[in-house]
């Protein structure tokens, strides 16, 4: 996970902050431009590849669904 969350912060998708002495990760506008596109593969996923229990996404990439019209779920 800290390999893969500094890998998206190095492509500038997440911007990393400490917040008491922790760090945080929030998506930058590259990150929540990318953000309806990565719904609508999961969406894509769950209609072709559909699995029992879906986790529900994070709440960006939902954010951005909605506001782009896609129905999640």
């Amino acid at each position: 996970l800290t390999r893969k969350l500094g890998e998206l912060t190095e492509s500038k998708l997440l911007e990393r902050t400490i917040v008491s002495r922790r760090p945080t990760y929030r998506l930058t506008p590259a990150g929540t431009d990318l953000a309806p596109v990565l719904a609508m593969l999961g969406i894509w996923n769950q209609r072709w590849f559909p699995v029992r229990h879906p986790r529900r996404p994070p709440a960006a990439i939902a954010e951005a669904a909605r506001s782009h019209g896609l129905k999640i779920g």
